[in-house]
């Protein structure tokens, strides 16, 4: 039985992307050139998520990553044309339920953003817009024996 590493190359081997890099949890596949246009994806195993991006010139880079719910899901959303890759990128207007539920989703609890012991940012408002106080604490030069 075939790993989902081989079970992708395999797909990927009949499609319109080439592998342009591998390591044993992610794989990165890049279309080749049409146009001055660049398609890209990147596929995290271990996560269950695709990155694709799109290059133009003289546009700005579209990025987008699709999480999935199990690897199957993953493997039958992976798009094996151009076609199929730009329509990952049509119709990314959200309704505002739909954005909701994303934004909960991508949602990091605030004690794994910030490091307790980085002060670059005390003096600066916090998240809910109020100047933080004062600690109270002092700055006191004592000699250690």
């Amino acid at each position: 039985m075939k790993t989902p590493h081989e079970m992708i190359i395999v797909m990927f081997q009949r499609s319109v992307f080439a592998l342009t890099f591998e390591t044993e949890e992610i794989l990165g596949y890049r279309s080749g050139p049409q146009g001055e246009v660049l398609r890209a994806l990147s596929i995290n195993l271990k996560q269950w998520t695709v990155e694709y991006e799109l290059r133009q010139t003289g546009l700005p880079t579209k990025r987008r990553v699709e999480y999935s719910a199990n690897l199957a899901h993953l493997v039958e959303k992976l798009p094996l044309t151009v076609n199929s890759f730009d329509l990952k990128f049509q119709g990314l207007k959200l309704t505002e339920e739909e954005a909701a539920i994303v934004r909960a989703r991508n949602r990091v609890p605030r004690a794994e953003t910030e490091d307790p012991w980085d002060l670059t940012n005390y003096y600066k408002k916090s998240r809910t817009g109020e100047q933080q106080g004062e600690s109270g604490l002092k700055l006191v030069d004592e000699k250690f024996k």
